[in-house]
């Protein structure tokens, strides 16, 4: 999931440069993914969050949805953390789509290959056959 969020990051800090309008989206974009990094991490590392081939985060199991994302009691559910963290991955993925000529499906596409190539072993991944399973045990 660290791999996942510094792709975004790189990928933000590479065209934030080179776009002339969205850079204070793109900033903010930034900020928002620094401050989820830390729970997206521990929640990869514990096994309920990971990455799907789309680009996108989902939970490993849906009994982990309504489960908080963190130890604070004002924490969001996981699923209320995931939405926020899709949505700003799918707004990301649009802003790079612009800008390179793409359609944000392709942008994503290529996200989610990048973010299975830099899983840990012990991660969790959805491939297009839509079973999960850890890195380390892909073929």
């Amino acid at each position: 999931m660290r791999t996942a969020i510094v792709m975004a990051l790189a990928l933000v800090a590479l065209t934030a440069t080179a776009l002339s309008g969205p850079e204070e989206d793109l900033g903010k974009l930034k900020e928002r993914f620094i401050k989820r990094h830390p729970v997206l991490s521990r929640l990869a590392n514990e096994g309920k969050v990971g990455e799907v081939h789309d680009g996108y985060a989902a939970a490993v199991k849906t009994e982990y949805l309504d489960q908080k994302a963190g130890p604070d009691a004002d924490s969001p559910t996981i699923r209320a953390f995931l939405a926020e963290e899709n949505g700003d991955r799918s707004r990301l993925y649009a802003i790079l789509a612009e800008k390179e000529a793409l359609t944000p499906e392709i942008v994503a596409d290529r996200a989610g290959k990048r973010n299975f190539d830099r899983a840990k072993p012990d991660h969790w991944l959805k491939p297009k056959d839509g079973a999960w399973v850890q890195k380390k045990d892909l073929g």
